[in-house]
């Protein structure tokens, strides 16, 4: 019996589209598909992909704290740029 695939669910390059018709796609191989990723390149070549990266988990991650000031806070996504304050009045 084949060794059954990678959880695209559990994956850091999943991500989920506004096209209703592909509402699936992967960051590392750049497509977008009707169906889970991994049942695509499946479908497509025959092997499982190759290119899952599990998520990381909530317990890998450290607190901030005056010792280790680049942890991310509480409530922050760890690694993301979460954009500028742009003070708007003149």
């Amino acid at each position: 019996m084949a060794k059954q695939g990678p959880d695209c669910w559990r994956c850091q390059h999943l991500f989920i589209t506004w096209d209703k018709h592909h509402p699936y796609g992967c960051h590392d191989m750049g497509f977008k598909s009707k169906v889970l990723p991994a049942t695509e390149v499946f479908a497509v070549n025959g092997s499982h992909c190759l290119a899952f990266k599990p998520k990381p988990t909530s317990s890998t991650t450290q607190p901030a704290s005056p010792g280790n000031p680049t942890a991310p806070r509480p409530g922050t996504k760890a690694g993301k740029h979460l954009g500028q304050h742009i003070n708007i009045k003149g």
